[in-house]
């Protein structure tokens, strides 16, 4: 029995080895070896003869279990969850929910490429040199990869994104995207890997060539870190304000003086300097702006009163024949004038169980509670594209939060002509936690892919203006209300994934 437990309690513990650099991104630099203890007992004991597949994936599940459930143990601090109206009982059987069965769905799909590495052990097609360290690598970089189709793979755990607070490691993310990153992580620790299996067979001379390979290929990417980091972008400059209201979602103020309080932060930030733009966080409003007479006159003052384009996030209930019945958390552009840009982005991803129920016949029967969390009062619909507002000051490219850690949809505005990217974000369902700063970590990742300044705008933080290299060059404190202003580039400039996508 013990032996049993061992067997998939092991792999569960190196899984959550893992993920450690997710939860703390001080060691994000230890990516590069935290997985070569899965990748040697991969190796090792799922790859051998007499092993059946199904006991391989059911490790592989473990495996994925424990790093999954340390990549989402964030949502505890969301505890207790009486600001979404749920009593004790159905709060800890949504956190439950979010920290035991979202990762184990995630794990679900992630441990069906191990099966494939055991079939190829099995039949003894890692004949050539360092073929068990690319097959691997290639394998988990895929399963990751998949996480970024239908709302039930969420790419939010990609062994990339702690690298985004190293950003000399992370620049090659402007070549081929950060599943690059991720395989050249995970290919680093497979030799590792590798090394210690040779050693183990006094194959001493092929060890020393695995260890080789590997320090080449990190030393590689740390060099061209380096020299990429010298990179300016060229280009206009404009000036921009970020505006943080500190409206935490456990203790928010009325909403008088929640826009009080913006109003003297849009002053503030226009007393100091010509600011040619003003980003807001993603749904300052709670409702659709199309049906507040009051709120679009208060904004439109705002921007006539500061002379500065404001870029609000609000809810939107279109009612032009297109969109007719659509519900969206979107962004709208009230230009200097007062007047309301006609374009409005639309966010792409709504977050599932926060702004709409996936499956909700089934998940209303099994976990009652889920149906509770979703706080608004119906459903949102997702966008249909990476819209690009075209502005006098230039071509602004928008994402919403959730959006931020799907790489195609920052991509999507660069190839619609995007100069700049603004990230509108409430991430105050992470605060206490290390959610906050691994969101942040997203959207540095998509400054360095798409070569595009990012400006981020967050309720409670963290708001940042984050460079081309996914360094935040002008940040407000977390967790309280300010500004700050910032001269941003706008550039036409292509990134290589820019051009190629996920070519890779």
């Amino acid at each position: 029995m013990k032996k049993r437990l061992l067997r998939y309690a092991a792999p569960f513990f190196l899984g959550a080895l893992a993920a450690l650099p997710l939860a703390i991104r001080e060691i994000a630099l230890l990516s590069f070896f935290l997985w070569s203890p899965f990748a040697y007992y991969a190796k090792t004991a799922l790859t051998k003869e007499g092993i059946k597949l199904r006991h391989v994936y059911l490790r592989a599940l473990f495996f994925f279990q424990g790093y999954f459930t340390v990549a989402f143990s964030f949502f505890w601090a969301m505890y207790p969850l009486d600001f979404a109206g749920l009593e004790t009982a159905a709060s800890i059987a949504v956190l439950l929910a979010a920290t035991i069965l979202l990762p184990l769905l995630q794990a679900f799909f992630a441990a069906f490429p191990m099966v494939l590495l055991a079939f190829m052990g099995k039949k003894k097609m890692f004949f050539f040199p360092l073929s068990y360290a690319l097959s691997f690598a290639s394998l988990v970089t895929l399963a990751f990869y998949l996480q970024n189709f239908t709302w039930m793979g969420v790419p939010w755990a990609s062994p990339a994104v702690p690298l985004a607070s190293t950003p000399i490691l992370a620049q090659s993310a402007s070549l081929l995207g950060s599943p690059f990153l991720c395989f050249l992580i995970l290919l680093c620790n497979a030799l590792l890997s590798e090394v210690l299996d040779l050693l183990r067979d006094d194959k001493d001379r092929q060890a020393r060539f695995a260890l080789i390979v590997a320090l080449s290929l990190f030393f590689s990417n740390l060099t061209f870190g380096a020299i990429y980091l010298q990179k300016k972008p060229e280009g206009e400059a404009i000036k921009i304000a970020i505006l943080q209201g500190n409206s935490p979602i456990k203790d928010e103020p009325s909403s008088r003086v929640l826009f009080d309080r913006y109003f003297a932060l849009a002053e503030e930030a226009a007393a100091a300097g010509d600011v040619n733009l003003m980003l807001w966080p993603e749904s300052i409003l709670h409702h659709a702006l199309e049906n507040d007479e009051r709120r679009k006159e208060y904004f439109s003052d705002i921007a006539i009163i500061t002379g500065a384009t404001q870029i609000v996030g609000a809810f939107s209930a279109p009612e032009n024949e297109e969109d007719t019945g659509g519900y969206y958390n979107s962004l709208f552009v009230f230009l200097p004038n007062g007047s309301i840009h006609e374009t409005v982005y639309h966010k792409q991803r709504p977050v599932p169980f926060g702004e709409y129920l996936p499956w909700p016949h089934l998940f209303s029967t099994l976990i009652p509670a889920l149906t509770e969390i979703n706080m608004l009062s119906r459903d949102t619909d997702p966008g249909k594209d990476s819209t690009v507002f075209v502005l006098p000051e230039g071509n602004i490219g928008a994402l919403i939060c959730f959006d931020s850690i799907y790489p195609s949809l920052a991509r999507g505005s660069v190839q619609n002509g995007a100069e700049l990217i603004l990230l509108s974000t409430n991430d105050t369902w992470f605060d206490g936690s290390f959610g906050k700063a691994l969101h942040l970590s997203h959207a540095k990742l998509r400054a360095i892919e798409t070569g595009r300044t990012v400006v981020r705008s967050a309720n409670t933080g963290f708001s940042a203006v984050i460079d081309i290299h996914g360094r935040p060059v002008s940040e407000i404190p977390e967790d309280e209300a300010g500004y700050v202003t910032a001269s941003v580039i706008l550039t036409n400039e292509a990134t290589l994934y820019s051009v190629l996508g996920d070519a890779f």
